[in-house]
């Protein structure tokens, strides 16, 4: 299966807005920021920015707005999916509650 080669984009508004941390395959954390449950996914995205709150979340999907990037969203890692080429991947592991 061929995999695509993320392109590089300048995350430093994304960093800038978000409190968790964003990663691309420049930085280190790479491969354990992309990673799934299931060790058979290698997933791929452009960017994963793993979420904190709420603000995350939009601040992510912002930032993939204005790059014409497609949104996946990932909670633990069991909704891994293949092909993520052209996305930015939203790891909402670290958010464990609901308020309303």
């Amino acid at each position: 299966m061929a995999t695509a080669t993320p392109r590089s984009i300048d995350v430093d508004p994304l960093r800038a807005a978000h409190r968790g941390p964003v990663v691309t395959a420049a930085d280190d954390g790479w491969d354990m920021a992309r990673a799934a449950w299931n060790l058979a996914v290698d997933q791929r995205p452009e960017v994963v920015a793993r979420a904190e709150c709420t603000e995350d979340v939009a601040a992510a999907v912002r930032f993939a707005r204005e790059h014409a990037l497609r949104v996946r969203v990932q909670g633990t890692g069991h909704g891994a999916c293949g092909d993520l080429s052209g996305a930015l991947l939203i790891d909402t592991s670290a958010m464990r509650g609901v308020e309303i």
